[in-house]
């Protein structure tokens, strides 16, 4: 196949331990793998994610997120200077921590759905490795807002299956080393435990 891509939700688990029911504190891990063969490249991703978060009453929860990406993409390309194709290797390494409140909008006995809003900061780290050398970048841009929605649907007294997808924004490397704004999403799925 020319183009085969293949992308597995790796874990998340949630830990809810509540001494009142206006204090319950959630523990939360998650994590994500992807691969893509198009063309002359392959790429490879891996994410992985761990948040704290407390509620402040029913439908109210203040929390803060931490989020590891790697991406490596490992091929060939044409250069124009030469017009010949040459072997190359790019990684890119994203820190992001994020602080969020989210509001439960229904809170049913077998699906709650909620948004959250935020601030995030985030650290782009990026390389190309090619025959005549390496280049490498930092990038430490300005805190930036994000967003999203999600679905908790209960399985059972214990257990729920959580849905995620969240916005942020980013930014995408140009010729020069510059760096352009885009928007950054993601979409996590895993199960929660309430002790």
């Amino acid at each position: 196949m020319t183009n085969f891509q293949r992308t597995m939700f790796i874990f998340a688990l949630t830990a809810t331990s509540s001494g009142t029911s206006l204090a319950a504190v959630q523990v939360s891990l998650g994590g994500s793998r992807s691969e893509a063969n198009a063309g002359y490249q392959k790429i490879e991703s891996g994410a992985g994610s761990a948040g704290l978060s407390i509620d402040l009453g029913e439908y109210f929860r203040v929390g803060y997120t931490h989020r590891q990406e790697l991406s490596s993409t490992t091929g060939y390309h044409l250069k124009e200077a030469t017009n010949q194709y040459v072997r190359f290797q790019s990684r890119s390494h994203v820190v992001s921590n994020g602080i969020d409140l989210t509001l439960v909008l229904y809170s049913g006995e077998i699906i709650t759905p909620f948004i959250f809003a935020g601030y995030a900061l985030k650290q782009y780290t990026t390389d190309m490795q090619e025959a005549d050398g390496t280049t490498e970048h930092m990038y430490l841009p300005m805190p930036s807002p994000e967003g999203g929605a999600g679905i908790s649907i209960k399985l059972n007294q214990k257990f729920s299956l959580k849905v995620t997808y969240t916005m942020s924004q980013g930014i995408t490397q140009l010729p020069g080393g510059q760096a352009q704004s885009v928007l950054d999403s993601y979409t996590q799925l895993g199960i929660s435990y309430s002790l």
